[in-house]
């Protein structure tokens, strides 16, 4: 699905909506703002305890994001009681905080083990299609979208056109997840693996990969695709095969903040940028593969498409008091076959 409101807040994509204006005339104007736009800035944030509070979202407004994405762990719903969970979602709907950064940009999500259900739970979750349904309904996923039309809560969203077209990928690490057995459990399922390889063969100019749980580090001894090191490989070979350009991971769920890289696993260079967690700390363990510092309290991240003079991605941790506290500036022609 295409969307060219990146550009827009949402308050102004709303206001004109309620004016009347028409889907074709609507979509012209978007288009329009989007060809002009130099930059593309993207925040995304996981793992929020306290979505009563939520601090660090007015620091995520003051940022000015033109996309935000959840990463998971939005809410620790943690229950099979469907109705304590959507009571759990409501303390976040009501919170003015995310009101606030709800109306300011765009809002995607994915899940990660607590909002879908239960710490560490797979597809062995009982509860799993009433819990999409809620979260569906929740993030106000549109009746039409291609997300409704399958099990899981996986989709994809294009922004802008040709040369400067974002391939937003947003995967479901948790509906179809096996339990671990290295050469044969499943992180995504047929299904979705089916799916994927399409959208990889989709042009754009850039695909952000967005996991709940981190993709290229492998030494912390959490969840991660390193607990399914075949399926982690499937998903660098899928890349390489179709020799996809500007492919970027993002992940959440480890409650610290990095940039990892792993030289050479998609034919180029894997970026993995974790942005985790909006209100908690944990002390970082080793990651040889971790570019600059590891962040360990609250935080979220920012990519910053610079489109001209030369295309540069540029991949942020921001602190809890909005400051940036890591910053890789990533040439977009680094990130080719």
């Amino acid at each position: 699905m295409r969307f060219f409101s990146n550009i827009l807040t949402r308050r102004h994509f709303l206001t004109l909506v309620a004016q009347g204006v028409s889907g074709i005339a609507l979509a012209q104007e978007l288009q329009t703002r989007s060809s002009q736009a130099d930059s593309f800035r993207i925040g995304f944030g996981s793992c929020l305890k306290n979505s009563g509070d939520a601090q660090i979202l007015d620091r995520v407004v003051e940022a000015d994001p033109q996309l935000f994405v959840w990463l998971g762990d939005n809410i620790y719903g943690d229950t099979e009681n469907m109705q304590l969970l959507q009571k759990r979602y409501a303390v976040l709907g009501n919170n003015p905080r995310f009101q606030r950064l709800w109306n300011h940009c765009p809002n995607l999500a994915i899940w990660d083990d607590h909002d879908f259900g239960a710490d560490n739970v797979g597809q062995e979750y009982p509860k799993k299609r009433e819990s999409r349904a809620i979260f569906l309904d929740f993030w106000k996923v549109p009746g039409d979208d291609l997300r409704r039309s399958h099990e899981g809560i996986y989709g994809s969203y294009l922004y802008g056109e040709a040369e400067r077209e974002v391939h937003m990928i947003l995967l479901d690490n948790r509906s179809f997840r096996t339990r671990k057995n290295i050469n044969s459990g499943s992180i995504l399922g047929a299904a979705q693996w089916a799916w994927l390889e399409e959208e990889l063969q989709k042009p754009s100019a850039v695909k952000i990969i967005c996991s709940g749980i981190q993709v290229v580090s492998t030494e912390h001894g959490y969840e991660g695709w390193n607990e399914f090191p075949a399926e982690r490989q499937r998903l660098f070979d899928l890349i390489k095969k179709y020799q996809v350009p500007g492919v970027l991971f993002v992940s959440g769920d480890q409650h610290w903040a990095e940039i990892s890289k792993l030289s050479g696993a998609l034919g180029y260079p894997a970026y993995d940028l974790t942005a985790s967690s909006l209100d908690q700390y944990w002390r970082a363990p080793a990651n040889s593969l971790r570019v600059g510092r590891a962040y360990e309290s609250a935080n979220f991240g920012m990519i910053i498409v610079e489109w001209s003079p030369t295309p540069i991605l540029r991949l942020q941790i921001l602190n809890g008091q909005g400051a940036v506290v890591e910053d890789q500036s990533v040439p977009l022609a680094l990130l080719k076959p």
